[in-house]
């Protein structure tokens, strides 16, 4: 598979850039961060086998988010609500009727409050290291204060786009690729200034109302040694979502990094497996009404 091409959808007035790559029989659209490229995504080798891998048993769908990348941006920073507008339309553009919802980190934020809102569509929810909230509130002492985030913060802007260990962001890839790749992906996705207001808002951060309301299956991911984020964000999700399945994979860092093959494993027994088939819903109906054509 090579990199697929760069597509468009309309959202309002403004073009959401989104990709599909395979051909397989359920419709996988993944949800990104706040920063994404999907012109700079297959970079990353880790990145680019899991997405592959993926789209070898769906029809996987990529896009940047508004405001990042290829994709049309507004004045400011566009709030959450205004953006499930354009996972509908990605969605829309590419044909998909029902979708599965992959995402990773604050993407996550907005997968949830898609498939709470729209509840038709989003056939089942796969979230990695996931977080509802960024900083300490009510029920949510544990997180960090805003004091305690401003300097890392601080640091990310900094150094946005380089690939120096300062790099916060950067810094949490082992290899030396994959850290001049994300800082690369950095540059093509947002500007210092457009950073900086991105991590502004991402501070008032709060999806916890909505965790409740999600009706399909879910599944939450983390690595058992990501030391970044505290494992409370994930268990906090995971114990909030109905039925929400929770699996700590092994390893260090981000879900996308090392042994991407494990997660994908969990993903596709999921997705696919004995423990809520979604692929084969289509199939099983199928013989069951043959099955009943034939006895009678």
């Amino acid at each position: 598979m090579g990199v697929p091409e760069t597509r468009y959808a309309r959202s309002g007035d403004l073009k959401i850039a989104y990709q599909v790559l395979g051909e397989g029989p359920l419709d996988i659209v993944v949800v990104p961060p706040s920063v994404s490229s999907i012109e700079a995504v297959w970079e990353f080798p880790g990145v680019a086998r899991m997405l592959r891998r993926i789209a070898s048993f769906s029809r996987l769908i990529v896009f940047d988010r508004r405001g990042s990348g290829m994709s049309d941006g507004t004045s400011g920073v566009s709030s959450l609500e205004e953006q499930i507008d354009d996972v509908r339309a990605v969605l829309d553009a590419a044909g998909a009727e029902q979708a599965v919802l992959i995402s990773n980190y604050e993407g996550c934020a907005l997968a949830a409050l898609f498939a709470a809102s729209h509840p038709t569509l989003a056939r089942a929810l796969v979230m990695m290291t996931p977080f509802p909230r960024v900083v300490r509130g009510p029920g949510y002492e544990w997180a960090q204060t805003v004091e305690e985030r401003a300097p890392r913060v601080q640091a990310i802007v900094e150094y946005w786009g380089s690939d120096s260990p300062q790099n916060p962001l950067a810094a949490r890839f082992d290899s030396e690729q994959d850290r001049r790749a994300f800082s690369r992906m950095q540059r093509l996705a947002l500007s210092p200034a457009a950073a900086a207001a991105v991590f502004a808002i991402l501070g008032e951060l709060d999806v916890r109302d909505v965790l409740p309301s999600i009706q399909c299956p879910t599944l939450v991911l983390r690595r058992a040694g990501d030391l970044d984020f505290d494992e409370r964000h994930s268990r906090y999700v995971a114990e909030h979502v109905p039925d929400a399945r929770y699996v700590e994979l092994p390893g260090d860092g981000p879900v996308v990094q090392g042994d991407v093959e494990g997660a994908v494993d969990e993903i596709e027994r999921f997705l696919t497996g004995t423990h809520r088939s979604l692929v084969s819903d289509r199939v099983l109906a199928t013989v069951l009404f043959t099955d009943i054509v034939g006895s009678t």
